[in-house]
């Protein structure tokens, strides 16, 4: 596979080159269980955003560094994963690009609420 000259390398070249995602037994387009899911999924990372941020200390007192911290998140989201499979499955740049922005904008839009809820806790004087 990895020999430049070999069958598969010359038959990878000249494409085309195919993903096909196959389900035997079909199923619904768009049942409700993928609403809940995907709404479920969502608010359990929204959960993790917001206890990370809580724990950020003096690091992200103010408004607007809370919202770069969560929208740091859809950086690290689109570089691991859609920039990943852009890379490695050779999505269509439109295609991850799309993802991409979505990841990035859909976390700066989650940030500023967040922020302005979520305030970084302040370390408590216990005598010792």
């Amino acid at each position: 596979m990895m020999d430049p000259d070999s069958d598969f390398a010359k038959r990878h070249k000249a494409g085309p080159v195919v993903s096909i995602f196959y389900n035997r037994s079909g199923f619904e387009p768009m049942p409700p269980s993928t609403m809940a899911i995907g709404f479920a999924t969502d608010l359990a990372a929204t959960f993790i955003v917001s206890l990370l941020l809580s724990c950020t200390g003096s690091c992200c007192a103010g408004y607007w560094r809370r919202v770069g911290f969560v929208s740091a998140f859809g950086i690290f989201l689109a570089l691991t994963s859609h920039v990943a499979f852009y890379n490695w499955m050779h999505y269509p740049a439109d295609f991850a690009g799309a993802f991409i922005v979505d990841a990035i904008v859909g976390w700066f839009l989650a940030g500023l609420p967040i922020a302005a809820i979520v305030r970084p806790s302040q370390p408590s004087l216990q005598a010792a």
